[in-house]
C-alpha cells in the first residue's frame, strides 16, 4: 500500500473530519460494517483446496494441505492505574 492506493485514498477521505484517532477508527469501522459484505455464495461455489504434493529428498512424496490463514487477535492494552490529585481550599 502507498498514498496512491485506492484503499488509502478512501481511508483519507473517511477520516478527514475526525478530531481524534478513536473517531477516525470509528469512521472507518462504520464504513466497513455498512458497505463491505462477504460474498458467501462465491466462497461456497469454489472447490475446496486440493492437497499439494511435496517431494522430500530420497523419500516418498508427502501430501500437504494448504494452511488456512491464522486469525489475528488484538489485545486491549491494560490501563495503567493513575493517582488522582485533588486539592481543597481552606476557608
Amino acid at each position: 500500500f502507498n498514498e496512491n492506493s485506492a484503499c488509502v485514498k478512501k481511508a483519507q477521505d473517511l477520516v478527514f473530519s475526525a478530531n481524534s484517532d478513536i473517531e477516525a477508527v470509528s469512521l472507518v469501522y462504520d464504513f466497513m460494517i455498512n458497505n463491505i459484505t462477504y460474498d458467501t455464495a462465491k466462497a461456497e461455489s469454489k472447490p475446496a483446496a486440493k492437497p499439494v504434493t511435496v517431494k522430500k529428498a530420497a523419500t516418498k512424496p508427502v501430501a500437504v494441505k494448504k494452511a488456512a490463514a491464522k486469525p489475528v487477535t488484538v489485545k486491549k492494552a491494560a490501563a495503567k492505574p493513575t493517582k488522582a490529585k485533588t486539592t481543597t481550599k481552606k476557608k
